[in-house]
């Protein structure tokens, strides 16, 4: 079993994935900043990164376009699910904060 993860929305993260990256990033005035020591990997890393990365990559301008429009004292969630990897991010009612995490489901 997979411990928690350190940054990002851990409780998002299904029980059972084989690996996975969180990040507790700044969200201000709708862009993304994203700070090198709030993030986090559990899990296969290596094989977690070969899949991972460029699925994030990939997902990047979706999670922008998204950040622009969501207020950061909301609760609202977003998700999208490619090839059994999934991202999610959140404000989570912070008013300042996104967080983030992304998985491998398979």
């Amino acid at each position: 079993m997979l411990e928690k993860l350190e940054w990002g929305a851990h409780w998002l993260v299904p029980k059972g994935v084989v690996a996975a990256r969180g990040a507790r990033a700044i969200l201000e005035k709708g862009e993304i900043v994203l700070v090198r020591d709030r993030m986090a990997w559990i899990g296969e890393e290596e094989a977690a990164q070969a899949r991972l990365r460029p699925f994030l990559l990939g997902s990047m301008n979706e999670l922008r376009r998204w950040a622009r429009m969501v207020s950061p004292s909301s609760d609202a969630v977003f998700q999208v699910e490619r090839n059994g990897c999934v991202l999610v991010a959140t404000p989570h009612s912070s008013c300042g904060y996104l967080y983030i995490a992304a998985w491998l489901t398979n």
